[in-house]
Order: structure tokens, then sequence, then C-alpha cells
């Protein structure tokens, strides 16, 4: 059984993929928007690696959503 962090983790990964590509992101463009690494994002985009809300904050206000949005099921 997947815990619910982890399951969290991933929604979060593919929703932040989702909304890059919707906009014709590049990772390097994101990551430029929403000073952080390339490295980092991947993690996160694969569901690897857990987040703050302060970096919840910023990857939302790169992509011009709510944060919420970021954690919603499509």
């Amino acid at each position: 059984m997947r815990r619910p962090a982890k399951k969290l983790r991933e929604l979060l990964g593919v929703n932040v993929r989702r909304l890059r590509q919707e906009k014709n992101l590049t990772q390097e463009e994101l990551c430029a928007r929403a000073g952080m690494g390339q490295s980092y994002l991947s993690q996160l985009e694969s569901g690897a690696k857990s987040v703050s809300i302060d970096v919840l904050d910023k990857l939302a206000r790169a992509l011009n959503v709510s944060p919420d949005q970021l954690l919603r099921k499509q």
C-alpha cells in the first residue's frame, strides 16, 4: 500500500509536468522562472522529492496557477 505522502508527491509531480508542458516550457525555463535547479525539478516531477510550502508557491507563481491546482487530481 502506498503511503499518502508518496501519493501526494506523485500527484504534484504529474501536475507540474503537465502544466509545464501545456505552457510549452522546458524544465530549464521553469527552473529559471521559479529560481530552482533542474535536478531538483526533475526529481520533483518524478515524485522522488518532497517540497516545502515556499517551493510550492514558487512553482505555482512560475506556472501562473494557484498552489491548490498543483495538488488536485485531474
